[in-house]
Order: C-alpha cells, then structure tokens, then sequence
C-alpha cells in the first residue's frame, strides 16, 4: 500500500469523499469547510480519500433528526449536555468511516483492505495537530468516546475507545448513557452487542 497522506479536507477533495453521514452533501461539505476551516480529517491514498473523520462546530441543543442513522448524532449530546460546559468554539468529532470509497461515477463501496492500518487513530493524531498548530478555528475538540474497546463494536459505531483519547491527552467530562441507542439497542449488529454498548464519555482537548 503507497503512503498515505492525512490532513484536513479541502474544496478540492470534497467530490471525492463518501457522504454516507452527510445528509446535505456536496454542499453542505462545502459549507462547512468555507465556515470552519474543514469538514472532515481524510487520509487519502495517492489523492483518493479511503477514510475520513467528520468535523462540526459545537452548537447547544443540536438534535439529531436521524437519532442514530445520522451523521448529526455525533454533535447530539443528550444525555449529558446539561451536565456540562464546552469551550465556545469547539469542534465536534465523529463518524470515523475508514475503507469506504467513492467512485468517479458516484457510486461507493467498501474497501476493507484500508482497515486495521490505524487509519482512525492517525485521523485523530492529526485533529489533534490541527487544532494545536493554531491553523484550527476552534479553541477545543470534543467527542463521544465508546466504552467498549472491541473492534466489531467500534466498526459498527465509526468510533474510538475512551482509552485511546486519554492516551492524547483528552479529558473525561463524565459518562452517559447514549438516550437514541439505548432505545434502540437492536440497532446493533448481534455480533457486536454489549450490556455497554450505550455507555459513552464526552471527552474535550483544549489547546
């Protein structure tokens, strides 16, 4: 496999990307990177974007219409957003999508070979660079962080382990319980079940 390249994604990378998360697309990839700098942090193979994880600007009392089957679901903090206070201007992350690809002709697949490389964890090392280095218009990143480390839960759920945002430095603002997945737990696959599978952490870096 050639080297891959990760960094933030530009205009000129947004045809290229999925937009399984994206209920807008094209547009609203745009719109986001004209409004925040980015949409997403993509690591891309000779050009071609295999992974991406997803970039929103914080926003009180932003509710997903899609509860779970919705990229919004990961800036929807009920069940813990009462509890707690987030730097103005923080950026959400979620829905880390890695081997999904975008064909010339619209069409996306999935690309399994791009899996177990620590593409995920590479996307967010350099979201962490991102809002270090300053160039980030965000003074904060956030995210739900998954109690269950396994990695047919975190395949389903497009997300990382609580562990792993510890390691970079990350804070644990508290654990909740997710309110769209506890009520519909059969959303998961039955392989990747868990009596945790609704238990996440909100945790924030600052810079």
């Amino acid at each position: 496999m050639a080297e891959i390249e990760i960094r933030p994604a530009t205009p000129a990378d947004v045809p290229h990307m999925e937009r399984r998360c994206w209920k807008g697309g094209e547009a609203e990839l745009l719109d986001r990177i004209t409004g925040q700098g980015t949409c997403a942090l993509l690591a891309l193979d000779r050009g071609r974007p295999v992974a991406q994880l997803g970039v929103r600007a914080y926003r009180p009392n932003v509710r997903s219409p899609g509860g779970l089957h919705d990229g919004a679901w990961w800036a929807d903090l009920a069940g813990i957003e009462t509890q707690v206070a987030l730097p103005e201007r923080t950026a959400m992350l979620g829905c880390w999508h890695v081997g999904r690809v975008r064909g010339p002709d619209g069409t996306e697949r999935e690309a399994p070979e791009y899996r177990g490389q620590g593409l995920g964890t590479a996307l967010l090392r350099e979201a962490v660079a991102w809002l270090r280095s300053g160039a980030a218009p965000f003074d904060a990143l956030a995210a739900k962080a998954a109690t269950i480390d396994t990695p047919v839960y975190l395949g389903w759920l497009g997300g990382l382990p609580r562990s792993l945002f510890l390691e970079l430095g990350f804070r644990d603002l508290g654990a909740f319980t997710d309110p769209y997945l506890a009520a519909e737990p059969e959303a998961v696959p039955e392989a990747a079940r868990d009596p945790q599978q609704a238990r996440f952490h909100l945790v924030v870096l600052e810079r």
